[in-house]
C-alpha cells in the first residue's frame, strides 16, 4: 500500500502542481485558469459526503484498483485531446473535475483498507509510512512537474501522471486484502443524512469551540485557494525572471517546511491548541499579503519554505483538536463536513482571485486573499483570549 500511495501521491501533485501553469503556457485567460481551479475542487460539493459510505459498501481494494485505473485511463485521454484542436481548458478541466470526483471515494478507501492489511499490532506503524511517503512524495512531485514543465511539452507531463497511477493500480492488484467478512451492510439514505444532522447539532451544541475552528479553517481556505493555486503560479509564469523550474523548486520548498511545521505542532500544549491554530492562520495571511513585493528567487524561497511551516502548523493542530474532542463515532462525518466545506471553498477560491488580478493586479488578489485571513483569525484569536478570560475552566 506503501508503493500505492507514492505512485498515486506523485501522479496527483504533478499534475495539480502542472495544471494552471499548462493552461497559462498555453494562452488561457485568467478566468479560464480559476474554471479549472473550480472544476478541481467543486466534486466535493456533491460527493464529499458519499465517499465514506461507498467504500463502507464495497470491497476497498477493488475501489481503489478501480479508481486508480479509472484517473490513469482519464489522464491518457487528456494527453490525446492535447494533440488536437480541442483548447486546453477543455481536456484538462475534465481531468481535473474527473480526478478529484473519482479521490472523494479512493481517499476513504485507502483509510479503511489500512488497518485491513497492517499486521496486528502496527496500526500506527503503517500510517506513519504512509505519512513519510506523501510528505516525501510532497517535495519530490513539485521538482518533477517544474522539470518536465521547463524541458518537456505538457503532454509528457500528462503522460507522466497517467503513468504513476498505473503504476498504482499494478502495485495494488497484487495485494490480497479482501473486505472482511460481516463489514458490508445496507445503508438507507435517510439514516446517512440523519447521521449527518446529529452530528452538526453535536458541534453546535455539544462542542461548539470546535465547530467554530471548522469555520476558521473554511474561512482560511477561501482566502488562501485562490492564491496557491492560481496566483502564485500565474504571477510567477508572468515574471521574466521565473520560470517553471522556480514555481516547481516554489512548491517543493513549500512542501519541505511542513515536516519541521508539524514537528513544531506536536509541542503546543492543548490549552493553547485554538491559538497557536489562529496564529498560525493569521502569520500564513500575512506572508501571503508578501508575496507579490519580491521577484528575487531567494525572497520567494524563503517566503515557501515558511508557508509551508505555518500551514502544517493550523493542519495538524486542527486535526488534533477534532480527534481530541469529537466522538469517535462522529470523527469521520465530522471531518467528511469539513472536506466538503473546504473544498468547495477552495473551488470558489480560484474564480475570486481571477477577479481580483483581472479587475486589478496581483497585488490587490493577494492583499484581499490574505486580508481576509488576516482580519478573521484576529477576531478569532481575540474571541478565543475573551473566552479564556472569562472562564478558566478551558471549553471542551
Amino acid at each position: 500500500m506503501v508503493f500505492n500511495q507514492a505512485a498515486d501521491t506523485i501522479g496527483a501533485r504533478t499534475f495539480d502542481t502542472a495544471l494552471v501553469w499548462m493552461a497559462l503556457q498555453a494562452g488561457e485567460t485568467y478566468g479560464s485558469a480559476a474554471l479549472l481551479v473550480f472544476l478541481r475542487f467543486s466534486p466535493y460539493l456533491v460527493l464529499g459526503l458519499v465517499g465514506g459510505w461507498v467504500s463502507d459498501q464495497v470491497d476497498r481494494r477493488w475501489v481503489i484498483i478501480l479508481a486508480d485505473g479509472l484517473r490513469a485511463a482519464t489522464l491518457a485521454g487528456a494527453a490525446l485531446l492535447l494533440l488536437t484542436d480541442v483548447p486546453s481548458s477543455v481536456s484538462l478541466g475534465t481531468a481535473a473535475f474527473v480526478l478529484t470526483s473519482v479521490r472523494t471515494v479512493y481517499q476513504p478507501a485507502f483509510q479503511g483498507l489500512l488497518p485491513q492489511v497492517a499486521p496486528a499490532g502496527m496500526i500506527g506503524a503503517a500510517n506513519s509510512a504512509v505519512h513519510a511517503t506523501n510528505e516525501f512524495c510532497g517535495m519530490l512531485a513539485p521538482l518533477l512537474a517544474g522539470s518536465l514543465l521547463a524541458f518537456a511539452s505538457p503532454l509528457v507531463v500528462v503522460l507522466f501522471a497517467a503513468a504513476m497511477f498505473l503504476l498504482g493500480t499494478l502495485s495494488l492488484a497484487a495485494l490480497d486484502a479482501a473486505q472482511p467478512t460481516g463489514t458490508r451492510h445496507c445503508v438507507r439514505w435517510t439514516s446517512l443524512w440523519s447521521d449527518y444532522r446529529a452530528t452538526l447539532i453535536s458541534l453546535t451544541r455539544r462542542h461548539p469551540s470546535t465547530g467554530r475552528a471548522i469555520v476558521i479553517n473554511v474561512i482560511a481556505i477561501l482566502g488562501v485557494g485562490g492564491l496557491l493555486n492560481l496566483a502564485i503560479p500565474a504571477r510567477m509564469e508572468s515574471d521574466v525572471q521565473l520560470g517553471a523550474s522556480s514555481f516547481g523548486m516554489f512548491m517543493a520548498i513549500m512542501a519541505s517546511g511542513t515536516i519541521p511545521g508539524a514537528l513544531a505542532a506536536a509541542l503546543v500544549a492543548r490549552k493553547s491548541q485554538h491559538l497557536a491554530m489562529g496564529a498560525s492562520w493569521l502569520a500564513y495571511g500575512a506572508l501571503l499579503v508578501l508575496f507579490p513585493l519580491s521577484s528575487n528567487i531567494m525572497v520567494l524561497m524563503a517566503l515557501g519554505l515558511a508557508l509551508g511551516f505555518f500551514g502544517a502548523v493550523a493542519d495538524v493542530l486542527f486535526a488534533t483538536i477534532v480527534q481530541e474532542t469529537i466522538e469517535p463515532r462522529d470523527i469521520s462525518k465530522t471531518f467528511a463536513i469539513f472536506s466538503t466545506l473546504a473544498n468547495t471553498s477552495e473551488a470558489i477560491s480560484g474564480p475570486m482571485a481571477a477577479g481580483f488580478i483581472v479587475l486589478g493586479s496581483f497585488g490587490l488578489a493577494f492583499t484581499a486573499g490574505g486580508g481576509l485571513v488576516i482580519v478573521t483569525c484576529v477576531g478569532y484569536i481575540a474571541l478565543r483570549i475573551i473566552a479564556q478570560t472569562r472562564s478558566p475552566v478551558q471549553e471542551e
